[in-house]
């Protein structure tokens, strides 16, 4: 007997942009607008061996995080966007002090260990969009 195969693909896709970097006396600045949802933070360093960087965030409010409170202030490591020099973040808006409008700061407190780093910071700018495909390709040979 022959019974159908049913599998299905389901993709999200979101565009995002750039965050404007802050211009000031501090390096590290970027400019987080108001009603932003989420920002993706990715860190790229030259030493492919290097393990991923310790970070600090500094809020707008001058509030430090350090990343023993990164889960409490809604930052998560996303490993499917990181690997060898690579480390990336999603830092939620849902927690009250996340993502406050303003001049945040990414400090790398082991940057001589990384070789060159530098980091982005993206936001949305489109709802996410899903797609689901359905395809009933294949069949199974099944013994009764």
């Amino acid at each position: 007997m022959n019974l159908p195969n049913d599998t299905a693909t389901l993709s999200f896709s979101v565009r995002c942009e750039a965050l404007p970097w802050a211009l000031g006396k501090r390096a590290g600045g970027i400019q987080v607008p108001p009603d932003t949802p989420y920002i993706l933070l990715k860190v790229d360093w030259t030493k492919k061996k290097a393990a991923a960087p310790k970070l600090r965030l500094t809020t707008p409010g001058g509030m430090v995080v350090e990343e023993t409170g990164f889960a409490a202030f809604g930052v998560a490591p996303m490993p499917e966007l990181s690997g060898p020099g690579s480390a990336a973040y999603h830092v939620d808006a849902s927690n009250a002090q996340s993502l406050m409008p303003g001049t945040w700061y990414v400090d790398c407190l082991d940057a001589a260990l990384l070789g060159t780093w530098k980091f982005v910071a993206l936001r949305p700018v489109e709802p996410v969009q899903a797609k689901l495909r359905h395809d009933r390709t294949r069949t199974t040979n099944v013994e009764a």
